[in-house]
């Protein structure tokens, strides 16, 4: 045993150094292509995962992750942006059709 190996990191037991070692053997899981690690946490109250849950039991999919996924990713999104020009323009539209009418 060489006794300066030891404790600094680079004794492995059988006389070669850690980086020699993980050269050699490839253990553990290969790494996907695609990795999966963006997580997001979404507070529900009961009302909320009562239906959550029906819309689940009901798709038939058996991952909740992949559910929420499809459900965000694949159906359309309504995005409102409020311009305060417009707003005003629609409410004295709307004033000066409303007195046509009388």
């Amino acid at each position: 045993m060489n006794i300066e190996n030891v404790g600094n990191g680079t004794f492995s037991g059988n006389g070669k150094s850690k980086e020699e070692d993980k050269s050699k053997s490839k253990r553990g899981r290969k790494p996907k292509a695609d990795k999966q690690e963006y997580r997001y946490m979404v507070r529900l109250n009961k009302a909320e995962n009562e239906r959550f849950l029906l819309l689940f039991r009901r798709s038939g999919m058996k991952n909740m992750s992949r559910f929420m996924a499809d459900c965000v990713l694949n159906n359309p999104v309504k995005i409102v942006t409020v311009d305060k020009s417009v707003l005003d323009y629609v409410m004295l539209l709307s004033g000066f059709l409303h007195s046509l009418g009388r």
